[in-house]
């Protein structure tokens, strides 16, 4: 399954409207009599799944609220970038057009752009703040996601209807908070990297307007080189987490997705690709390591070049299957 500070593949993910099968899970097992407080071991037949539902419809609820308020900050973050743009290449003009050293109003404007940078870095800590929260939910959604699995070896015949559809639906959800914060988290690295180079931009528009040279910044430019291998894994923040703890997880799709669209926001994007196994475990480290090899072909299928993909390989105590993990660099 695909996750991600990450992306989890395990199904296809839309936003549900409802627990459209809420009845179904109230029905009480073939073996209990259908009356109320019907109780198998002192505890209602149906109580897990019920609660189960209710906590679906609760993560669905949280990630619907997060991927609204991701759309907007987005909308906002752009709104912001492109008002600095145009007071940046007012300045330029005017020093192009042959402003006197130290002119008062150019001086005004860099610091009306300064004021537009901070509010882009504002921008930045509320997308790795929102990034958080939807990392919360998508531990929350693969937690129920588990939890539903697992009801599977003591549930009755009539619950594991209800379970089976449960299981469908929890996947769908964990799926799409996976998505919504991969997709976070890859905006949040590319106005960390814009901000970088803005910040170098607008230092050198200060020493122009100062001496009244003209200077052509590279606002919003893409050519910056990628950084050096291992500049991902050290930044600790997964791209994409690929789980693979079934046999027939098709990751290939969403990740074929992923990895065009980091590359029509940053041309120049690269990636460190870590197979990780289980501590102590030599068979899931092994299966990582074959699997890397298939995420590497996604990628080169994707258009990444060969000198733009580093492999590695880790342990992790918390890995309950083997894993790829992809970094941006």
């Amino acid at each position: 399954m695909i996750v991600a500070r990450p992306i989890a593949v395990a199904g296809l993910v839309l936003a549900l409207a409802g627990c459209e099968f809420t009845d179904k899970l109230l029905v009480p097992p073939a073996s209990v009599e259908a009356t109320a407080g019907a109780s198998v071991g002192g505890e209602p037949a149906t109580a897990k799944p019920a609660v189960a539902g209710g906590e679906l419809g609760a993560a669905q609820t949280a990630i619907a609220d997060q991927k609204a308020r991701f759309q907007a900050l987005r909308g906002q973050s752009a709104d912001h970038t492109a008002t600095y743009q145009a007071t940046v290449r007012h300045v330029a003009g005017r020093l192009r057009d042959g402003a006197p050293a130290g002119d008062p109003k150019l001086t005004d404007e860099w610091r009306i752009a300064e004021e537009q940078l901070g509010r882009m870095q504002a921008d930045l800590v509320a997308m790795r703040s929102l990034a958080g929260e939807i990392a919360g939910s998508a531990a929350a959604a693969r937690g129920l996601q588990e939890d539903v699995s697992a009801q599977h070896k003591t549930a009755t015949a009539t619950e594991r209807d209800s379970l089976r559809l449960l299981d469908e639906n929890t996947t769908r959800v964990a799926f799409e908070a996976d998505r919504l914060l991969a997709d976070a988290n890859l905006d949040a690295e590319r106005q960390d990297g814009a901000l970088a180079m803005e910040r170098n931009n607008l230092s050198a528009l200060s020493l122009a307007v100062r001496s009244g040279q003209p200077v052509a910044p590279a606002s919003g430019g893409t050519g910056a080189a990628a950084a050096p291998p291992g500049a991902g894994v050290a930044s600790g923040r997964p791209f994409i987490v690929i789980r693979f703890d079934r046999p027939d997880v098709d990751f290939a799709p969403t990740l074929q997705d992923a990895v065009t669209q980091a590359m029509e926001r940053r041309p120049t994007v690269a990636f460190d690709v870590v197979a990780v196994g289980m501590t102590g475990d030599a068979a899931s480290a092994e299966e990582a390591r074959a699997r890397m090899q298939d995420v590497v072909r996604v990628l080169e299928e994707a258009g990444v070049t060969r000198d733009r993909i580093a492999v590695s390989s880790a342990t992790s105590r918390k890995a309950k299957s083997g894993e790829v993990h992809l970094y941006l660099r």
